[in-house]
């Protein structure tokens, strides 16, 4: 295969693919989800921007949010109650056991 032959089959890819997420998008309503989705589906931030015709600095705010918000959710799953290093769920009941 030579390097035109490369370039056109790299060209249709590209285009499935934007298909593809084209199709996944129609589900998601609301801008963050669309963000999240494509994100997830392993697009960059710029390739997001030009998908969904934001600015690239509205999509990584977006971004941003969305991993702070993740990174705060993975904080509070692995809190743990310092006398008995037992996992605490958000509502201080270790878990495995039961409320009293």
């Amino acid at each position: 295969m030579d390097e035109t032959q490369f370039n056109q089959l790299n060209a249709k890819l590209d285009k499935v693919i934007r298909l593809l997420a084209l199709l996944a998008l129609r589900e998601q309503k609301t801008e963050k989800g669309k963000i999240a989705l494509l994100d997830s589906l392993g697009f960059t931030s710029v390739e997001i921007s030009r998908a969904l015709n934001k600015p690239p600095n509205n999509v990584g705010a977006v971004l941003g949010e969305l991993r702070k918000k993740v990174s705060n959710q993975d904080q509070k799953r692995s809190v743990r109650n310092s006398s008995t290093g037992i996992p605490v769920s958000d509502s201080s009941i270790p878990v495995g056991q039961e409320p009293k």
